[in-house]
C-alpha cells in the first residue's frame, strides 16, 4: 500500500508498478482472496477523493483484512484519522484493519466496533537502527 512518502505512485504510476517484484501483489483500491482470507486495500488517494466529493469507500462486506495507509478517525491517529474510513469501518466491519502513517503509534493495536486495528508502521524502529543510510 503506497503511502505519502511513495510519491512515485502518484507521479509515475505505471513505472512505480514495474518496480514491484512479480511475486508481490500490490493492492490499491482492490482486493484478493488468498487461502480463504480476504484482503482489500483502499488508497489514500481514494479516501481523499471521497472526503472532497462526498460518498463512501468501496469495501466488500466480507473483508477479513482492510489495508490502508492512514487510520480511521479516533483509532491510533493522534487526531489525523479519516472520518470517511471511520464510517466505512463502522458500516462494513472488517475483522482487521492494518495501517501506518502515524509513525509514533507503530506496533500498537486496539479493538473497537468488532474490528481489530493495528498500526504496522516500522518507521520508528528504522530510526533507532544504526544503518548505512543514517536513519
Amino acid at each position: 500500500m503506497p503511502g505519502n512518502h511513495e510519491i512515485i505512485f502518484d507521479l509515475c504510476p505505471e513505472e512505480a508498478r514495474q518496480l514491484i517484484p512479480a511475486n508481490i501483489t500490490l493492492l490499491e483500491d482492490c482486493g484478493i482472496e488468498y487461502d480463504g482470507i480476504t484482503f482489500y486495500a483502499i488508497s489514500s488517494r481514494m479516501i481523499q477523493q471521497m472526503q472532497w466529493l462526498g460518498g463512501e469507500c468501496d469495501l466488500p462486506y466480507k473483508t477479513d483484512f482492510l489495508i490502508t495507509h492512514i487510520p480511521p478517525k479516533g483509532i491510533l491517529d493522534e487526531g489525523t484519522g479519516s472520518e470517511i474510513l471511520e464510517q466505512t469501518v463502522l458500516k462494513r466491519q472488517p475483522k482487521h484493519h492494518l495501517f501506518g502513517h502515524v509513525h509514533s503509534k507503530g506496533g500498537q493495536c486496539e479493538e473497537k466496533w468488532s474490528t481489530k486495528f493495528g498500526n504496522v508502521s516500522t518507521f520508528q524502529i528504522l530510526c533507532r537502527t544504526d544503518s548505512q543510510f543514517g536513519l
